[in-house]
């Protein structure tokens, strides 16, 4: 494992993990909220056990990947940035993937397969519908529990209180006026960014009223989809989400046993996703 850095177009320089040597083919996994080599075990695991089968990984950590953190250029001239999921805007992510994406084919990789966890399948969807830049590089799309982070929201019986603690926040000019939104926190513009963008609303895979999978379906990839079979909240209504799913959809696996982060299930994730990329 190596580590890497690269820096986003609008110049926040973000730390990632590189397994494995420079192939043709990279694996480029995009964490979720605060999802990290730190608190994403399983990617650790999947690195390694790619890279022994012969494959390039790369963890590739975004600026929503911890809570807060500096961003810190190489230049010592140059101060660093605060940067996290507190601040984050959904969109900004757009930076930091094609950032990723730049380093890997400067590296040499012909063809890369986007990997997504939780919240960074959405950024994943919002990308590749939005930037068509290496649309000739991507090759297969794997979505590791998917996140419907605006249902969820909604669905929190303190949404009303969260709402009324980010309107007082967007007031005042006290700094660390945080709002706590589940086991994350945001800061007011991150917070309504969160609850009133559009472009997260683009895999409702838990809501009961909405079906609009119109930005999922634009993106012509072969599509794979995995959740662990203790997140029934997310996959109760497959059956009936699946017909306003296109044919790019290719499967949907569960893993029995596993939870959202996978843990004590590393192993069966790894071969799933070797699996799908070995194809």
């Amino acid at each position: 494992m190596n580590r890497v850095r690269c820096v986003s177009e609008d110049g926040i320089n973000l730390i990632g993990f590189k397994y494995g040597g420079d192939n043709d083919e990279w694996n480029i996994i995009i964490p979720g909220v605060d999802g990290n080599i730190i608190t994403n075990e399983f990617v650790t695991y999947m690195g390694e056990y790619l890279s022994e089968n012969g494959q390039s990984f790369l963890l590739a950590h975004h600026r929503g990947s911890f809570q807060i953190i500096s961003s810190n250029s190489l230049n010592p001239n140059i101060p660093g940035v605060t940067i996290g999921s507190v601040f984050e805007k959904f969109d900004d992510s757009i930076y930091d993937i094609n950032a990723w994406i730049k380093l890997a084919i400067d590296s040499g990789a012909k063809r890369i397969n986007l990997l997504g966890h939780s919240h960074g399948c959405n950024k994943i969807i919002n990308y590749l519908f939005k930037v068509h830049e290496y649309d000739n590089y991507i090759n297969k799309i794997i979505l590791i529990s998917p996140l419907d982070l605006r249902t969820r929201m909604n669905n929190r019986r303190e949404i009303d209180k969260l709402y009324n603690k980010a309107n007082e926040a967007k007031k005042s000019e006290e700094l660390g006026n945080f709002i706590c939104s589940g086991f994350f926190y945001k800061d007011s513009e991150s917070f309504f960014d969160m609850m009133e963008n559009p472009s997260i609303d683009n895999f409702p895979m838990m809501s009961e009223y909405k079906n609009d999978f119109s930005i999922f379906n634009s993106i012509k990839k072969d599509k794979y989809i995995v959740y662990g079979s203790d997140e029934s909240k997310y996959t109760k209504l497959y059956d009936i989400k699946k017909k306003f799913l296109n044919e790019y959809v290719k499967s949907l696996a569960i893993i029995e046993g596993a939870s959202h982060i996978y843990q004590g299930k590393e192993e069966e994730l790894a071969k799933y996703v070797l699996s799908i990329i070995g194809k």
